[in-house]
């Protein structure tokens, strides 16, 4: 799976698990929890994954 399926299968497991009336906790306070925590973790990875090229104007050559 690439990042961009996983991103949006994160998002669906989240959703589904927003709207289902199984919970750990009864009121919304565990379904916010929730969504930041899939917020967090999709804006996460978007940022490792930037970070994985390299400029090369930062490489310092050692002769």
């Amino acid at each position: 799976m690439n990042n961009n399926t996983m991103k949006y299968v994160i998002l669906a497991l989240a959703l589904l698990y927003v709207v289902s009336p199984v919970d750990f906790m009864p009121g919304p306070v565990d379904d916010v929890i929730m969504l930041a925590a899939t917020m967090i973790l999709n804006n996460r990875n978007a940022f490792l994954n930037s970070n994985k090229t390299i400029d090369e104007k930062n490489v310092i050559d050692e002769a």
